[in-house]
Order: structure tokens, then C-alpha cells, then sequence
């Protein structure tokens, strides 16, 4: 018995998936319950699902995600496909299908209705359902007659409706049949009623036996064919496409009809079958053939399907039994048509629709002696449908006004007199064509008419909605650009473009957005149906509409009106034009046959023309060009540089031609044409007629950028490799502003850089660009980091840092084309935003300098009167030679920082640090060594703001021969400490401690992130007194979660126990007796000693000092006051435990022992630890007058003294490890590199 039952196909993903898969579950749950499968255990109707729907199913199955109580569940599993399988509802569109919905000629009321309850299903009305589908009836019913009837009932329900309409429906078949009394079962000739019949040279019957016997249909109209009320005519305003007049259809021209190009096949007795779609249309057969050899039967395969066809070599289209259209495995859609099939005596054949059939791929041999040729006459006439009428495309456009938006009633404009009629004929045409309706209810916005005429001498209505404008928001959909689409045509060969048939008409206005567009004429006022030209949001609604509905469609691209269609060869070409077509004629997208362009090698789109060979400019605009008679003033010369301006990317050096005609426009020159700018004036007509040619973009190949600067202009060239060969894709140039045109030159060179890249962005983001460069120092600047650059280029470079860059260096005569564009660039194209930018930039930067406005100005008279500072600001100006040698001694220091090097306000600088005169830096270096800070502190304060070569040097020396620095020397640390955790915000941990200098007992409290000190003097040493102290910290700075001191009677105490719960911080003491672990309190003290201790030396005020310490940064780069407050404090400038005496070494005594001099003649043994190595400065004339003046036994024995301490070793600065035993720990020396 189940073997006996057939089970499901495969589950189809193709087609409508939808549908295939509502069958498909239906025909499942039948068969499982055939079969009593649906009785098994779950997990094994799950396998048996799976094993009917087939491979692609299960691989779809792979990808679900169930959760545990899912698995081997079978309606959780059907859920799965269900989600999958039925596409989302959108239930304005189901709405809208409906409510479009219309009975079609010839087609039965039953299956209107049917299709009307199918798609209400979609709608989620409700209990409105019936009303709502009786209501669509009355409106779609095609006869007017009963649509009367129906309106006649006072009380019409759904079933009343649907039995009124059946009835006439069947009262009306009853009355062709009783007036038909020919045999239907044989019909020898069938009419179309679209057009005239061709003649059948291979029909053995005689037509004209056939010519009484037929009957026209009563009442058809002459001008459309068909049968309708009066007044009525669909003809009415339509263009017929065999005489291009207006008012009737191709089919009813009476006018000769172009006859069919036949191609004869001489090569072969059988000929080849193209491979174009089968159309189930009206058809012209052949007579009875009672002789079935005489039958012409071939089995074909249509659709994967064998399907034996009648051949008819006069067949107008083709027919399909409707049997035989549903044994098709690739069912195609069935499509409503409004042809009609007629037998000979004149009646009607019943016909089920239209569909697209498609035969095998490629040709076909068949018994036929003669091919149709496909070309665009094949395509027009086979979608003849699609470039005829007005376009009705889905949906309505809906014009959002702002919500402060002030109604506007503009005053109605005279016509001239000449002109009303004309006017009135095409209101009504516009009228007819159901574009405007007559407005005779108020409407809030009245716009006023323009009236424009057209190259051919009609005329075009449109409104002036300029105070409408200002009140639409806008949609800002993006319209591509000319590189954008233009860059999707590599490898393309073959091209067809299409234009769409008054674009902004195919689309409908809601009533809301009509009353809108109501607009003023003398003929009372109207309201655009359709969206109307001029509003501002009309392109950008027109083009996402196109686009939307082409973008699933590899190989096409949409500008407003033109849809452009690409392809590497023919077939491929023909595939998506159809396809294309097809789209069309599914949306009711309306094309104008007269400007499209069908199998193309070359046409014009967006203003340029391509071709196989790349793009090239427009011939009428290359043509406009060399008509352009020579300008007679400075704005007739303005319009013909434009005009060359257009074209600036297919010629590379433009600007050597225009130099001469440029100058003319500069108000400063009179206005003087002299034979040069004759001859500058022709040869720039005959670079446009020279017909250039730029290489389409392909994103496979390679890309590169070369680019120059002058003081005039920047320019750059985008190439790409193809076979071998570098083939300009786009050219660009433009001049520098006047303070550009002050740059240095690599700050120059580094701005050709970022407008070529940003000129260029939609060809090189995301690739790999080269540039080549003829400045060989931008080559080691782009490899420093951000921070070393010159302000300027550092923001240039923070603008290229999306692009991934590698630039190579080309010298300058093998860099000529950018070169050349870079000498007279296109004045035109001026971008000031770029200069403003970097400027703001500059400036910040600048900004955070710590140098006054008055010492600027000082050094920058100093650098005047400087001569050196002068030759190194010539030589940035004006670039810096190849070879060091080349530049003078002076400027020779200078050679290894030549690319950080940058002018600003008449300053030099080295990256963001002031070059300082000679004359200044002695004064210079006396403030970097305020406050007696040490090698490392005094070189970072320096490395902030200021250089010049040699300065590490001069600062080490300062701080030698410093006396004070060298007697508060501090000692070394024994051995290094284990550090505490960093804190991870400012002020979180403190460290405290207390030291007594000169009787005065003071508190410090270090912050442990900033190393931020606070130093306060105390009356005493009690715990009240450091309390009072920290109270006024913490009330100043905050309270720390930490503390940490030692264990001093101060911090040991109840009241300051107390006080630390009180004040809520963590109080943390050092171990008894080991004071080390307090160490950052210990070595902030030993600081603010020092700085204490120098600065009474030295007479200075010791909080000088201390601000001092907090401005000066430290090892990571940031100052203590940074650090905590985040910002830099304000210093002017000053303030160190010390050593006594002064004394000689004479000899060593132990290996760390040694025999000290005095300078009072005493002699001490003191330990290595207690000894300091100084350097002394150079005595003056007088004191070396005295030493002259020394007795003979004296100076030798300073001359024995001196020999000693030559052979003492060096002194290091670390103290060995020692063991416990005492042996000495000696580190190996390892090569450093």
C-alpha cells in the first residue's frame, strides 16, 4: 500500500518559494498520513521530512539553531522551514494589491474572484473583509453595466453581489453561444486582435474564401481596436509606433507597414532557431490538415520539459495548451493578457493568460529555411508593451512638508494671448493622460504656472513651486556620481542605455501631496496626479525608486531617466537586457523607444562617451568648444575656460595652455589680446578636439599616484597597470591659496599628497596606493611617528591616515605629468577648506607652547639679526639641496633634521619645538636650570619648547660647573627597593613623612600617581599639628582612599587613628623600624630638602623652587601638576643636602679607601662613599697670574699630586652587591648596541 503511493518532489527553492513550499507541506502531511508515517515516533518523521524535501533542504537545515527540547521535534522543525520559506509580509503592499486589483478583458468573474479572496487573505482586514472584497468587486468589475446594477441595490452584501454578478456573467456566455453555429473543436484560422496578419505564403488554403465568413466585433473602435464606452478611447493621446502620429494604436495604422528584415540561411538546407522567448499570444495557423504526414510536430525542450509543438513559420506568437503548461518542471508566472483569440468565423477562444517560455541555450536545428535576426527592432517589438503609454510604477510618493511650514497662494500668471490655446490643448492632453485633475475644492498651497518650450516647438506646463521648496524635507538620497558609476565599466564591450518615458509622471502622488501640487492657470486651477516636475525632492524620489528596483540586477546602473546597461560580450549583454525588460514591464516602467540605444559599441552617458577603449569627452561639447569664437572680454573668457575646465581630467597639461589666457582674468592686468593668447587660444581648441582618451577604472589592477607641487598649483595623475603598461584613469590639479602658497616646500609636497588622495578617495580606499613623489625627504617623514612631525604635516598626515600608503621616491624629469599639472593648475577648483583646516590645526598646536608672546617676539628679532637663522630660512623655503656637502658649514647641523624643519609667523621651527639664536641661548639654558634640576629634568623642560644642535651637550656642562647642584649633590640609594603598585587615578594613594631643616619641622604628602608634592610648615611635631596640616591638603586636593607613613609617634597615635576614620581613608603604616618602605615619602623628602637647601644657598625662595619641581616633567613626559590636574601650571622659574669641602686625592689607601688633602693642608682618609668627582671651571687671567707666581717646589709637588690621581680608577657612580661573606658582586660588561 505505501509503496503503491507516490511520494512528494524535492522541495523547490526557485521561483516563488513561498508557494512552492505552502504545496510542498500540504502534499507532506497527505503522504504521512497515506502512509500512517504521521503515527511514528517524531524523531522518525523528522528523517522522513528531510529525506522528502531533498539535498538543498537539508543543507538549509544545517543552518537552523534548536534548542535542546526542539531537537527531533517535527512542528518546531516545520516552523523553521515556514520562517524560512514565506517571504515578510508587508501589508501596505498586500493592501495595495488589492485595492489595484482589476478584472481583466475577457476574463471570468469567477476567476476574478477567486484571485480577489486569495489576496484579501493577505490584507489582515478582519470582520471588514467582506465588506471591503464586495466593495473591490463593484469596483473592478469590467462591464459597466453590471457595476450599475450593483450600485442600484440599497442593500448589496457580499453574497447578493457575488450571485448578480454570476448571473450576468452566465446570461451573457448563453448568448454568444446561441449565436455561434460554426463547430469550435476545429479551428483552421485564428485572428490577433493586436495588429494586421501577415501572409502565410506556406498556407495551402485561399484567404479569400475566409474574407465572408468573418465577423468583426460590433462596436469596435478603429482607433484602438477594441470595444468600449464612448468618449472613452485608450488611444486617446497615445503615439502610434509605426507612424508616429497621435490618437490610435500601431495595430489600427492605417499607414504602410514597415516590413520585416529576414536574414536567408544559404549555408545549410536547415537553418538555426534563435534562442528568443516564447510568448503565449494570439497565433495565424495554417488551414486543416487532414493529412498527418503534412503535420509539422517537433518535440522541443521548453522549461526542461520535452513538450512536442505544431511549428507554423507564420505564426505572429506562440500558444501553449494549458495541459502542457502544467507538465512544465520550471512553471514560469502566469501573466493576465488582453489579447483575444478568435476563430475564423469570429468567435472567441478562451485563453488562461501569458507567460515567458524559454527554449534550450543556444541554437537549435529545426526544418525551417530562414532566421530572424535579433536586434532592437526584435526587442521593441517583443516588449512593444513597455515603450508604449505612461508608466504607472508601484506605490505613491508622499512630499513631507516641515512642521513650521506656511501655506503659500501665488497669484495666477498671464499667457499671452498667441499662446492660450496651445496652453489649453495641453492641459487637456495632461487631463486625459490623468497627469493633472481640475481642482475645484479650496487647497491651502496654490502654486503658480510656467509655461516652457521645447526644442520642437511644443510646449511644457510645468509649476513654480519655489515657496513649496522651502518647505519640503527633503529625502537626501544620494545621486551617484559620474566616478562612481563610470568605475563599474572595466572589461565592458558591449553597452544598451534606456530612458525612462517622462520619468517623474510614472510615479503617483497621494491626496495629500496633490493638493500640494495644485497650481494657478487662467483655465481655473489643477493638481498634479503624478509627481510634477520642479518640486526638490523629485529627483531623489524619482532616482531611489529606480534604483530600488534595479539594484538586484548585476550589469546595470541608473542615473536619473538613463538606465545603463554593460557587458563583457553579446550573450551575456542580451541576457540582462531582457532582463531588465522584464522588470520593466512587471513595475509598468514606461520607456521612450526614440532615445534608447540598443547593442552598442559606444554611446554618451552623464555627459561623456564610452566605448571599448575607455572614456573620452562628449563630441557636442568637444564641438561647442572649437565653435567658440575668440573672447572679446574677461567674462566671455571665463565662459570658454569653464567650458576647457569641464574637460580638465581628460588633459594632462592644461595648464601649460592656459598660463597666458589666466593672467587676463587677474584685475590687476589690463585687459590686453595679444598674439600669445591667440596662439593660446587655439592650441587649447585643438587639445579639446584632440580627442583624449582616459582608461576605465578596474579595482583588480594596481593603483598608483604621482604627484608634484609649485608655489603656483598642486597637481596629481591616477594610473593603473594594465598589461604592463601604466594608463592614466583620472588627472587633477588646482591652485594654491596665497597662504599655502608660503609653505615650506615639503609641507607643500605633503598637501599635493592629501588632495590627490582625498581628490581621488572613491578609486584608492581600501587598496594599496604607491606615490611617487619627487621630494626624496617625504619618503622619511611618512616613517615617523605623528608626534616628530611639523604641525602642518602631522595634519595633513592625520588626514591620511585611512588611506594605506607607500610612497616611493621619482625624481622630477621622470615625474612630468604631474609636474606639468602642478605648474598651472585649474584656478577654478580653490579649496580653502583644506587651508582653514590645517590652519586651525597649526594654531592649536602652537597654542599650547610655553613660550610668551614677548619672548616670541624677542627671538624673532634675534633670529632677524641672526645671519645663520636667515640662510636656514631660505634654504626651507626654497628646499634643501641633494648632498649635505652642498649646504654651508653652518646650515650643515642642521642636515639631519631638514624634514622637521617648518617656518610659522617667522619662526623656525623643529617639530613643535622653537629653534633658538645663538645670541639667546646662554640666557636660554640659565631658566632651563632654574630650580637646579638635574641632567635628565633640565634636558625634558628643554626638549618641550626649545633646540638647537648641540643642546644635550651645553645642558650636561651647565649642570657640571654648576656649584650649587655640585655641593647639594644626593647621595646614591644602597640598593634599589621593591615600588608599590601604581595607583590608577590621581591622588588614590599618598605618602607622608616629616623632616626637620634649620629648626623648622615641615610635613610632606606625595601623591602616588603624579608624584605631586605638598609641603607644609608645622608649629611642632604633635599629631594635632600634622592633622591641622593634612586637613588643609585634603580640604584642597580631596581625600585619599590611601595613606601611607611610618611609624613615627605623630602617625601612631589614637587621635590621628581617629582622625583617619573620621575622614574615611585607609591608614597604611611602614614595618617597624625599616623606614625604606616608605619610600617614595623618603625620596620626596630628600627632594624638597634639596630644593629647600638650594634655594637658602642661593637666596632664593624655596616655594619657587617647589613650583618648579611640579612643572618640570618626568620621565614619561608629563609634569607632576600635569599629571594630577591635567593641565600645565605657570612658572617663572628657580631653587638642593650638600658637600662642604673641597680636597685632592692623593692616594689609595684600601680598594675603597683613600688619603684626602684639604684645602687647608689637612690630610683625611675618607670612604668612597663620602667622596664626590667634580669638574672645576677654568680659572680667569688673574687666578692663573698667582699660579704662575707659585714656588718652584710647589708646583711639583702639585705636578706629583696630579700624576697620583691620573692613576686613581674611576669612581663609579653605583655601589657594588656584597655578599654575606663579603666577596664583591662585579656585573659582566656586555657590548650595548
Amino acid at each position: 500500500m505505501e509503496s503503491s503511493i507516490p511520494a512528494p518532489k524535492p522541495l523547490s527553492f526557485t521561483g516563488n518559494v513561498g508557494e512552492n513550499w505552502r504545496k510542498w507541506l500540504q502534499q507532506y502531511k497527505l503522504f504521512m498520513a497515506a502512509t500512517e508515517k504521521n503515527r511514528k515516533s517524531e524523531k522518525l518523521q523528522c528523517a522522513m521530512f528531510l529525506t522528502l524535501a531533498g539535498e538543498t533542504a537539508i543543507e538549509i537545515y544545517n543552518t537552523f539553531m534548536f534548542t535542546e527540547s526542539e531537537i527531533d521535534k517535527i512542528e518546531p522543525l516545520i516552523h523553521k522551514f515556514e520562517a524560512y520559506c514565506t517571504p515578510k509580509k508587508n501589508l501596505t503592499y498586500e493592501r495595495h494589491v488589492f485595492n489595484s486589483r482589476k478584472q481583466h478583458v475577457d476574463e471570468t468573474f469567477d476567476h476574478f474572484l477567486a484571485d480577489l479572496k486569495t489576496i484579501i487573505r493577505k490584507c489582515s482586514y478582519g470582520q471588514l473583509a467582506d465588506d471591503l472584497l464586495r466593495d473591490q468587486i463593484v469596483e473592478g468589475i469590467q462591464s459597466d453595466k453590471v457595476r450599475a446594477r450593483l450600485l442600484r441595490e440599497s442593500e448589496l452584501d457580499l453574497q447578493k453581489c457575488i450571485d448578480i454578478c454570476r448571473a450576468d456573467h452566465a446570461a451573457t456566455a448563453r448568448m454568444k453561444s446561441l449565436s455561434n453555429t460554426c463547430d469550435l473543436n476545429n479551428v483552421d484560422q485564428v485572428n490577433s486582435s493586436r495588429g494586421n496578419t501577415r501572409g502565410n505564403p506556406s498556407s495551402s488554403m485561399d484567404k479569400s474564401k475566409f474574407e465572408t465568413k468573418k465577423r468583426d466585433p460590433p462596436s469596435t473602435c478603429s482607433r484602438c481596436g477594441y470595444t468600449h464606452v464612448s468618449r472613452s478611447c485608450p488611444a486617446n493621446g497615445r503615439i502610434c509606433h509605426n507612424c508616429g502620429r497621435f490618437n490610435h494604436f500601431q495595430k489600427m495604422c492605417r499607414s504602410e507597414k514597415p516590413k520585416t528584415k529576414v536574414e536567408t540561411v544559404e549555408q545549410q538546407q536547415t537553418s538555426v532557431m534563435s534562442d528568443e522567448d516564447f510568448i503565449a499570444d494570439a497565433v495565424k495557423s495554417t488551414t486543416n490538415i487532414k493529412d498527418p504526414q503534412n503535420v509539422w510536430i517537433t518535440p522541443l525542450l521548453v522549461n526542461n520539459t520535452i513538450i512536442p509543438l505544431k511549428l507554423g513559420t507564420g505564426s505572429d506568437v506562440n500558444i501553449l495548451s494549458f495541459n502542457d503548461f502544467k507538465t512544465l518542471k520550471d512553471q514560469p508566472k502566469l501573466l493576465p493578457t488582453k489579447v483575444k483569440l478568435t476563430a475564423y468565423e469570429g468567435s472567441e477562444i478562451p485563453t488562461k493568460g501569458e507567460c515567458i517560455l524559454r527554449p534550450p541555450q543556444g541554437p537549435e536545428n529545426v526544418d525551417t529555411p530562414t532566421v530572424k535576426q535579433p536586434n532592437g527592432d526584435s526587442i521593441f517589438s517583443d516588449y512593444a508593451d513597455v515603450f508604449t503609454g505612461l508608466g504607472d510604477l508601484p506605490g505613491q510618493v508622499h512630499i513631507q512638508l516641515t512642521p513650521n511650514a506656511i501655506p503659500r497662494i501665488d497669484a495666477c500668471r498671464r499667457i499671452p494671448f498667441p499662446l492660450q490655446q496651445q496652453v489649453k490643448d495641453e492641459l487637456d492632453r495632461m487631463e486625459r493622460m490623468k497627469v493633472i485633475e481640475k481642482v475645484e475644492r479650496p487647497t491651502q498651497w496654490v502654486n503658480s504656472m510656467v509655461v516652457v518650450h521645447k526644442p520642437n516647438g511644443a510646449l511644457r506646463i510645468c509649476m513654480d513651486p519655489k515657496n513649496l521648496n522651502k518647505s519640503i524635507m527633503r529625502e537626501h538620497y544620494k545621486l551617484p556620481t559620474r566616478e562612481e558609476v563610470m568605475s563599474r565599466f572595466a572589461g565592458a564591450t558591449v553597452f544598451s542605455k534606456l530612458d525612462a518615458s517622462s520619468g517623474f509622471w510614472q510615479l503617483n502622488l497621494d491626496n495629500e501631496s496633490s493638493d500640494l501640487c495644485t497650481f494657478n492657470t487662467q483655465f481655473g486651477r489643477y493638481s498634479y496626479l503624478r509627481l510634477p516636475f520642479g518640486i526638490s525632492s523629485a529627483p531623489e524620489i524619482y532616482h531611489c525608486t529606480i534604483h530600488q528596483m534595479f539594484e538586484h540586477v548585476d550589469g546595470v546602473d541608473t542615473s536619473m531617466d538613463d538606465i545603463i546597461i554593460w557587458e563583457s560580450n553579446v550573450e551575456e549583454h542580451d541576457q540582462r537586457l531582457h532582463q531588465v525588460l522584464q522588470v520593466a514591464r512587471q513595475n509598468n516602467l514606461k520607456l521612450r523607444m526614440k532615445k534608447c540605444e540598443i547593442r552598442v559599441q559606444e554611446l554618451t552617458f552623464l555627459g561623456d562617451t564610452i566605448s571599448v577603449d575607455g572614456i573620452k569627452p562628449d563630441q557636442r561639447k568637444v564641438q561647442a568648444i572649437n565653435n567658440m569664437e575668440k573672447p572679446t572680454n574677461r567674462k566671455e573668457l571665463q565662459c570658454f575656460l569653464g567650458m576647457v575646465n569641464y574637460l580638465a581630467r581628460f588633459l594632462p597639461n592644461l595648464s601649460v595652455k592656459t598660463e597666458p589666457l589666466r593672467k587676463l582674468l587677474e584685475q590687476k592686468n589690463r585687459w590686453e589680446w595679444h598674439h600669445e593668447h591667440d596662439k593660446a587660444f587655439e592650441e587649447l581648441k585643438h587639445l579639446v578636439c584632440s580627442e583624449p582618451v582616459l582608461a576605465m577604472y578596474n579595482p583588480k589592477q594596481p593603483i598608483r599616484i604621482s604627484t608634484d607641487a609649485s608655489r603656483s598649483g598642486l597637481g596629481a595623475v591616477l594610473e593603473q597597470q594594465t598589461d604592463g603598461h601604466w594608463l592614466p584613469v583620472a588627472y587633477h590639479s588646482r591652485a594654491v591659496t596665497d597662504a599655502e602658497s608660503r609653505y615650506a616646500v615639503i609641507e607643500l609636497e605633503t598637501l599635493a599628497i592629501a588632495t590627490a588622495c582625498e581628490r581621488f578617495h572613491q578609486y584608492i580606499y581600501g587598496q594599496q596606493v604607491e606615490i611617487n613623489t619627487d621630494h626624496k625627504p617625504l619618503v622619511a617623514i611618512f616613517s615617523k611617528p605623528l608626534n616628530d612631525c611639523p604641525p602642518r604635516i602631522e595634519r595633513l598626515r592625520l588626514r591620511l591616515q585611512r588611506y594605506d600608503l607607500h610612497l616611493t621616491y621619482v625624481p622630477g624629469k621622470e615625474n612630468y605629468t604631474a609636474d606639468t599639472l602642478s605648474r598651472l593648475p585649474n584656478q577654478a577648483k580653490v579649496y580653502s577648506i583644506t587651508e582653514a583646516d590645517v590652519q586651525v590645526h597649526v594654531e592649536g598646536i602652537m597654542a599650547t607652547t610655553l613660550v610668551s608672546d614677548r619672548k616670541k617676539t624677542e627671538i624673532k628679532h634675534e633670529m632677524e639679526q641672526d645671519t645663520s637663522m636667515q640662510k636656514l630660512i631660505k634654504v626651507i623655503q626654497a628646499g634643501w639641496p641633494d648632498e649635505r656637502q652642498a649646504c654651508s658649514g653652518e646650515l650643515q647641523a642642521y642636515w639631519n633634521y631638514r624634514d622637521e624643519l617648518c617656518i610659522h609667523e617667522g619662526l623656525i621651527y623643529k617639530g613643535k619645538r622653537i629653534i633658538i639664536p645663538l645670541k639667546l641661548r646662554k640666557e636660554v639654558l640659565s631658566q632651563i636650570h632654574a630650580g637646579h634640576m638635574g641632567h635628565e629634568k633640565c634636558k625634558r623642560r628643554a626638549r618641550q619648547v626649545v633646540f638647537w644642535p648641540g643642546m644635550n651637550h651645553e645642558i650636561d656642562t651647565l649642570v657640571n660647573q654648576c656649584e650649587a647642584c655640585q655641593k647639594h649633590q644626593h647621595q646614591h640609594p644602597v640598593e634599589p627597593l621593591k615600588p608599590h603598585l601604581v595607583p590608577n587615578r590621581p591622588w588614590q594613594k599618598v605618602a607622608t613623612d616629616l623632616f626637620e631643616l634649620n629648626n623648622q619641622h615641615y610635613i610632606v604628602i606625595v601623591d602616588a600617581y603624579s608624584n605631586y608634592p605638598e609641603v607644609q610648615e608645622l608649629t611642632s611635631q604633635s599629631s594635632k599639628s600634622v592633622i591641622n596640616a593634612m586637613k588643609t591638603v585634603f580640604a584642597r586636593l580631596g581625600i585619599p582612599e590611601e595613606v601611607l607613613s611610618d611609624n613615627g609617634p605623630c602617625y601612631s597615635s589614637a587621635e590621628f587613628a581617629s582622625f583617619a576614620k573620621q575622614w574615611d581613608f585607609n591608614h597604611i603604616t611602614s614595618s617597624p623600624g625599616f623606614p625604606q618602605s616608605n619610600g617614595l615619602a623618603e625620596r620626596t623628602v630628600q627632594t624638597v630638602k634639596n630644593i629647600i637647601s638650594k634655594s637658602i644657598e642661593s637666596k632664593e625662595d624655596y616655594q619657587m623652587g617647589l613650583l618648579v619641581y611640579r612643572d618640570t616633567p618626568l620621565a614619561n613626559g608629563f609634569t607632576p601638576a600635569e599629571l594630577l590636574m591635567g593641565d600645565r601650571v605657570r612658572v617663572r622659574q628657580d631653587a638642593k643636602p650638600h658637600w662642604k669641602d673641597k680636597g685632592e686625592v692623593l692616594k689609595r689607601v684600601m680598594p675603597r679607601s683613600y688619603n684626602v688633602k684639604t684645602e687647608n693642608g689637612a690630610v683625611l682618609r675618607r670612604n668612597r662613599r663620602d667622596l664626590l668627582k667634580i669638574q672645576e671651571k677654568a680659572k680667569d687671567s688673574t687666578e692663573k697670574e698667582k699660579a704662575q707666581a707659585m714656588d718652584l717646589a710647589s708646583r711639583k709637588k702639585h705636578q706629583v699630586n696630579t700624576k697620583i690621581l691620573e692613576k686613581k680608577p674611576e669612581i663609579k657612580a653605583s655601589i657594588g652587591t656584597r655578599t654575606r661573606t663579603g666577596r664583591e658582586i662585579k656585573k659582566p660588561d656586555k657590548l650595548s648596541l
